[in-house]
């Protein structure tokens, strides 16, 4: 069997992943360091000031114990973390609640409607690499430069893989909304929305899909939504992983990236955001719950949880837990 390569400061996240999953803790510090800011960021808006150190330390002991027991993400470590640090919130905040299986707690997005519901199903259907390369680039709007950064890419690398991606879901999201209509108009322009996401502009048939989209809001709204595509997965996307705090979190990753832009090209940073105020966690609604399992599946959380209690001062680990070897 092959060595796992060594883990070094610059280390990507895969490799890292890797070596702390055979033990190596100096490689998971490696990880704790790099995504400590994000994790800080998102518990900043979900607890109290002074809770924030603790729940950060809870947050990646949780996820160490997953890793050691062989489970977490391959790849798309920034998305795994930052669930379990709003599911870790979430406990500290009410531990004297009844607790609920992981897969129940993701947030209600089905507001967003169909075309909502599509695009989440889509984007996890993805390759894992592809979801971590978008969520950097296209939700926190790292540059590629970072992001490569994390994945082990280089900035030139990760445009590409991000192209890719995003022509993917497209073109997965057209062929799943083509698939369900049954309106004989919106069937023969079906074939021809491909083209406007591929800058195919020779196409003699173009003018088809144009007219019928100046008359269908159906086909309109999913093209709209695939064309503004970063705002989309921002708002449909993000709210998964993060929560009612996804938009402040996203306001803070946001105004971090400036400062850090800011610093390197010497100039003053801006102001901070005030921190908002706490939100309600919401619950998935039973409709929902093949989202709770697509994103489960690319995060490698279990789906279900043991009993117990816990106190105000210690967050139960179970819940991130492999099923296999934990104890009842």
């Amino acid at each position: 069997m092959a060595d796992v390569p060594q883990a070094v400061p610059d280390a990507p996240d895969a490799v890292a992943l890797n070596r702390a999953r055979a033990g190596d803790t100096e490689a998971y510090a490696i990880l704790r360091r790099r995504h400590a800011p994000a994790v800080r960021r998102l518990a900043w808006v979900l607890v109290p000031p002074g809770d924030i150190d603790e729940v950060v330390a809870e947050t990646f002991a949780q996820v160490h114990e997953v890793i050691l027991r062989g489970g977490g993400p391959d790849d798309a470590f920034r998305l795994y973390v930052l669930n379990a640090t709003r599911l870790v919130s979430h406990d500290w905040l009410h531990s004297q609640a009844l607790h609920t299986d992981p897969a129940d707690s993701f947030a209600d997005v089905a507001a967003g409607g169909p075309d909502a519901q599509l695009i989440a199903r889509e984007f996890h259907s993805l390759p894992e690499r592809w979801v971590a390369v978008l969520w950097h680039t296209e939700i926190e709007e790292a540059s590629t430069a970072d992001a490569g950064e994390v994945l082990g890419l280089s900035p030139e690398a990760t445009a590409v893989v991000q192209h890719q991606a995003l022509d993917a879901l497209r073109q997965a999201c057209l062929q799943a909304h083509n698939s369900g209509v049954t309106r004989p108009t919106c069937q023969r322009a079906a074939a021809q929305l491909p083209a406007f996401f591929r800058e195919v502009t020779a196409n003699p048939d173009r003018s088809v899909a144009l007219d019928h989209l100046s008359a269908c809001a159906e086909c309109s709204q999913i093209c709209s939504d695939l064309t503004d595509i970063r705002n989309t997965l921002r708002q449909v996307i993000a709210p998964i992983y993060l929560g009612d705090a996804a938009a402040a979190y996203l306001l803070a990753a946001r105004e971090a990236a400036a400062r850090a832009t800011a610093a390197a090209e010497g100039k003053p940073a801006a102001n901070g955001a005030r921190r908002p105020s706490l939100g309600r966690l919401l619950q998935v609604p039973a409709q929902w719950r093949w989202v709770a399992e697509g994103t489960a599946a690319v995060l490698r959380l279990p789906l279900s949880s043991s009993g117990g209690t816990t106190s105000r001062g210690r967050v139960r680990r179970h819940r991130y837990r492999q099923g296999a070897g934990r104890q009842g």
